[in-house]
């Protein structure tokens, strides 16, 4: 394969492999960065930082037995993940990342939830509704929820 330089001149063999070896080490840095960031988000599982309320965002208008399924669960499983009763594993988290195309680190995140109020939501409904939707998000699970899933995992004894 041949390749042009500049001002249309054309590259000897080793130019063009040169330039492919730069492109080459470009992908790597980039697959070493996600492999980087999955082995954050993994720890900050482990420290059991999911947050419920990034499952609901992220599932979005997805819903019923078919979100379960897809998450190697049965349901009411995924119910339980946005109301923070039962953690999910690692893989089912891997599972759901996939489904709704959010990386695994999206549902490690630690900042302030998207309340239904400071969307457009709130000019569309009844403030009750709004208030109600914000006060059921869950923005944390139960210790005990994390901790159950920790221990089948075997990542605490």
């Amino acid at each position: 394969m041949s390749g042009w330089g500049k001002a249309g001149q054309r590259l000897t063999p080793d130019e063009v492999a040169q330039r492919r070896r730069k492109r080459g080490a470009g992908r790597i840095g980039w697959d070493q960065l996600r492999v980087k960031q999955i082995a954050e988000a993994r720890r900050n599982w482990e420290a059991g930082k999911v947050a419920p309320w990034r499952i609901t965002h992220a599932l979005g208008d997805l819903e019923g037995p078919g979100v379960d399924l897809a998450c190697g669960v049965e349901e009411p499983a995924v119910d339980h993940w946005e109301l923070g009763i039962v953690y999910p594993t690692w893989r089912q988290l891997e599972l759901l990342a996939e489904l709704t195309g959010y990386p695994v680190a999206f549902f490690c995140l630690d900042d302030k939830p998207i309340l239904a109020s400071e969307t457009s939501l709130a000019y569309h409904s009844k403030p009750s509704e709004i208030r109600d939707a914000d006060e059921e998000m869950a923005r944390r699970f139960l210790p005990e929820a994390i901790a159950a899933t920790l221990r089948t995992e075997g990542v605490i004894a």
